[in-house]
């Protein structure tokens, strides 16, 4: 029989309506599982026909129709367009003052990290070749190339209200870092936008050559010349770009490999660095067995520098007006001082792995008047010769920071004295009102604790921060510290022998240990030490005493000890609690963890 669909109704208004046409409906029921005859197919045939005509219809009108919904919804999409930029007009955000917004996008830009993960200054672009973790990764991880990281762009492209802000802020354009090693990219065009973005501020440059971190520089360096890419090429493209606007450096940052680095620095210089203040230069690997001339070109060429780190091989230091300096001396003790006596204004003083030479003259002494902050790193090795002769020759009266950390190339198995009365004797002769003493070393290099609570007497008014770092501790080791804590507990009644250091309000105990370690009781040795500097103790004893504001225990474990506690041969480690809760009831700050250096391999 002919069927037939009810009309649809396409408008309200006029009452137009979609009128289906009436089709024949045949009888295929009849047919069941057999084969249609000639008749039957012609009647098939033209029913198809006639259906195909009438899902034309439908398909014209519907086309009509969809024209018609994507018109409005064109429009409709125009008008929230609209909606939300006047929204935004009258959003609190753009109440929020320009500086507020300068602090927040400064924060993710600077929220960055160095190369292959260290931690130090954020940069606004940092091209950089992403070098594996072989202690997590495992030895055959790969490394990533053309890794880029550009926070300011990406927040430039969020709004055109975020937009109009960051391109107001050319400070947050400035700083760029790029790793010459692996470039697959030709990064000039995103270096030209930061050029032209950061305007007439001055920038901040770190130039690197991270070969030194590959263990297999070789082969991936060829990988990429095997996908075509010509990275000596894109390296020397991105030199071209950054040497010409040195110039504007405020701080400068070369960090490059010894051997074997993947293109020569000798481009034309910038005729001077007015505005330079910040300078680094370090190269690692590779013999210094001359010095290098451009850091000499530059440092001559800059007058203003005030900060300098220099990790290499050098002769003379040409800037004499420092306020700060890191140093390392490979070549003797002599060249070392010979700089610092011409370095008359330094603040901040780190030296690091200096030696003294056979039959070296040890020059005359070196007083550093304006020194406040002095950090020195020695590769003890079991002779103290380079630390007893830097300290017979120091003197620093207003220094109120000292960091000393003694490390060793080689496991230290017996204990040796480290060298304390000549450290004692440079304070003393010093006179300075230290503050803060770090101390930090293998254990194998401590035989008693003696040397070190007598240097800590000569402070006793002064020094409020005491932190110390002990690497390798063996059993033996633990009556040393024991000691040592003993002495730093305060008796129960005053009277019964001196203080030692009456005003100290911060102490920190840091350990690494590969072997375990009695930590119950060093735990409890720890506390009660600090339970004797709680204010509830103190306050009996007037003004010449203070109490303990804060109090540290951290202990890195390493993969082997945690393979041993899985396997219950030794019990994990539970903090006392108890103790812990009296101590900080009293107001005191107090830490007791334990963390898991994933770096140390058995």
């Amino acid at each position: 029989m002919p069927t037939r669909p009810p009309p649809t109704l396409l408008c309200n208004r006029c009452q137009r309506a979609f009128e289906p046409r009436e089709l024949r409906d045949y009888p295929y029921a009849k047919i069941g599982r057999g084969v249609p005859s000639e008749v039957e197919g012609t009647q098939i045939l033209n029913a198809m026909e006639a259906e195909e005509a009438e899902m034309q219809r439908y398909d014209e009108e519907l086309g009509k129709l969809r024209g018609i919904v994507e018109k409005l919804e064109s429009e409709r999409t125009a008008l929230q367009e609209s909606i939300s930029r006047k929204r935004g007009l009258l959003s609190a955000s753009r109440k929020i003052p320009q500086e507020v917004w300068d602090i927040i996008f400064k924060e993710v830009v600077e929220s960055g990290t160095g190369y292959s993960g260290y931690s130090g200054i954020g940069y606004s672009l940092r091209l950089h070749y992403e070098h594996p973790d072989y202690y997590l990764e495992g030895e055959d991880a790969d490394g990533q190339p053309g890794q880029v990281e550009a926070p300011t762009h990406v927040l430039s492209q969020v709004s055109s209200h975020w937009r109009q802000l960051v391109h107001s802020m050319p400070h947050l354009w400035s700083s760029i870092s790029v790793d010459l090693f692996g470039l697959e990219m030709d990064p000039c065009p995103i270096l030209e936008i930061y050029f032209r973005n950061s305007g007439s501020y001055h920038l901040t440059f770190e130039i690197l050559d991270t070969r030194w971190l590959s263990r297999n520089p070789d082969d991936e360096l060829m990988e990429l010349t095997e996908n075509g890419c010509d990275y000596k090429m894109l390296a020397h493209r991105v030199l071209t770009k950054l040497v010409p606007k040195m110039d504007r450096c405020k701080r400068l940052q070369f960090s490059l490999s010894g051997d074997g680095g993947i293109c020569r620095l000798d481009y034309p210089l910038p005729p001077s660095f007015p505005i330079l203040e910040h300078f680094t230069y370090k190269k690692y690997y590779g013999e210094p067995t001359e010095p290098d001339w451009l850091p000499d070109r530059i440092l001559h060429a800059a007058e203003g520098v005030k900060d300098m780190t220099i990790l290499r091989y050098f002769d003379t230091i040409p800037v004499t007006n420092l306020t700060s300096l890191t140093i390392t001396s490979e070549q003797g003790l002599r060249p070392l001082l010979n700089a610092l006596t011409m370095c008359t204004q330094l603040v901040t003083l780190a030296i690091h792995s200096f030696e003294v030479r056979s039959g070296e003259m040890i020059p005359v002494p070196v007083e550093l008047f304006s020194l406040r902050s002095l950090f020195i790193t020695s590769e003890y090795a079991g002779e103290p010769l380079a630390l007893i002769a830097l300290f017979s020759v120091l003197t620093v009266p207003s220094l109120i920071t000292l960091k000393l950390r003694a490390s060793s190339s080689h496991w230290v198995e017996e204990y040796s004295d480290w060298p304390w009365q000549t450290l004692y004797d440079m304070l003393r002769r010093s006179s300075c009102p230290l503050q803060e003493l770090l101390f930090s070393t293998e254990a194998g290099l401590v035989s008693d604790h003696q040397g070190l609570i007598q240097v800590l007497g000569l402070f006793p008014q002064s020094l409020k921060r005491l932190r110390i770092e002990i690497y390798h501790p063996r059993p033996l080791f633990m009556d040393v510290l024991y000691n040592l804590l003993d002495a730093l507990t305060f008796p129960t009644s005053p009277s019964e022998r001196a203080l030692v250091l009456p005003r100290l309000e911060v102490f920190s105990l840091w350990m690494m240990s590969n072997a375990d370690l009695p930590r119950p009781e060093l735990a409890r040795r720890v506390l009660d030490m600090g339970e004797s500097r709680t204010r509830h103790r103190t306050w009996q004893m007037g003004d010449r005493v203070s109490s303990l504001s804060s109090l540290s225990l951290v202990i890195h474990k390493t993969r082997y000890l945690i393979q041993k506690e899985a396997e219950a041969r030794v019990p994990p480690f539970v903090p006392p609690l108890m103790h812990i809760r009296r101590l900080t009831a009293t107001g005191m700050a107090c830490t007791m963890e334990e963390r898991i250096d994933h770096t140390w391999k058995e």
